[in-house]
């Protein structure tokens, strides 16, 4: 009951009420945390990539998307260098993007749409609500079993944040804030549809289960290209 009902409804109602400033400075750990944890056998953090024209054509990106947003944070854009093919939003304002994301990309389009998505996810404060249900779960049950302690729980809350497993419907939110963001600022959003397609046909081809697995926590894939 502890942990399947009160410390999800408590973090919920944290997310609302925690001021900005506590936010950024969870989301400023704990992406610290995921850098460290994400480059295994060694004691370095995982780079980040920020060759200057990469990241100028990001930084020129996220400030034509950004103008029709009233976050209480500057939005914190990083790139990981990394294979994985994926992106999530942290506390306080930081969104992560992978190499392998923006390698495997077509078009800037449809970054940009998968960068708006993450934005949602932002402004409804999900990521908050994810961090503080995972810390108190990770808690209660320290309390019950005596073995989560240490990196333990930077690697649980690591798994947790990376995948993201949001309910459906704040899935759909965000691709709702992105599908309204991006016709704001006059930008299409069909290549959005065309990555989902094509990550799914990738990820059945090449037997990816748990890519599969984190899309199958997302609306179903037809529903978000329609």
């Amino acid at each position: 009951l502890i942990v399947f009902v009160l410390v999800p409804l408590m973090a919920d109602q944290l997310a609302t009420m925690l001021p900005p400033k506590g936010e950024k400075a969870l989301g400023d750990t704990t992406f610290e945390q995921i850098r460290q944890a994400l480059n295994q056998n060694t004691e370095f953090a995982l780079p980040l990539c920020e060759e200057p024209v990469g990241r100028a054509a990001l930084d020129k990106m996220l400030a034509r998307l950004n103008p029709g947003t009233d976050f209480p944070y500057e939005i914190s854009l990083h790139v990981l260098d990394h294979p994985m093919i994926n992106a999530f939003a942290l506390p306080g304002g930081h969104i992560v993007l992978f190499r392998g994301l923006l390698q495997d990309a077509t078009s800037p389009e449809e970054i940009a749409g998968i960068l708006g998505h993450e934005m949602g996810h932002v402004d409804h404060r999900d990521p908050t609500r994810l961090a503080l249900r995972s810390a108190g779960s990770i808690g209660v049950l320290g309390l019950l079993l005596g073995d989560f302690a240490g990196g333990t729980v930077v690697l649980f809350l690591t798994e947790k944040l990376i995948q993201a497993q949001y309910s459906r419907g704040a899935e759909a939110a965000s691709d709702a804030y992105s599908h309204a963001l991006l016709a704001d600022v006059g930008l299409p959003s069909a290549p959005m549809a065309n990555f989902f397609i094509r990550i799914q046909d990738e990820s059945e081809n090449e037997g990816d289960e748990s890519l599969l697995s984190h899309l199958a926590s997302h609306p179903d894939v037809q529903g978000r290209v329609d």
